[in-house]
């Protein structure tokens, strides 16, 4: 199962020369004006997964892109569900 622990973390796409420290990763929060967790990942998901993995998203002072407890009910879920498929 070596192929399996070694290709997990295996960069692939045009990204996967580019190294990601904490100032590469704050340079791009900051040419593209990210402001939640959701623009990092969307504009660059390497860098991301690499803030992601050291803890710095907090640093960086995203924010979180969450609800309340409680908000995702069956009730919601089905309403929200009819409004797209209808």
């Amino acid at each position: 199962m070596d192929w399996f622990i070694d290709g997990r973390q295996k960069k692939r796409g045009t990204y996967k020369n580019h190294k990601y420290t904490k100032e590469a990763v704050a340079t791009i929060i900051k040419e593209h004006n990210c402001i939640t967790v959701t623009d990092l990942r969307k504009t660059n998901e390497y860098a991301y997964k690499e803030a992601r993995k050291n803890n710095w998203l907090i640093e960086f002072g995203l924010e979180e892109n969450k609800h309340e407890d409680g908000y995702w009910t069956p009730e919601r879920v089905w309403e929200i569900s009819k409004k797209i498929y209808e």
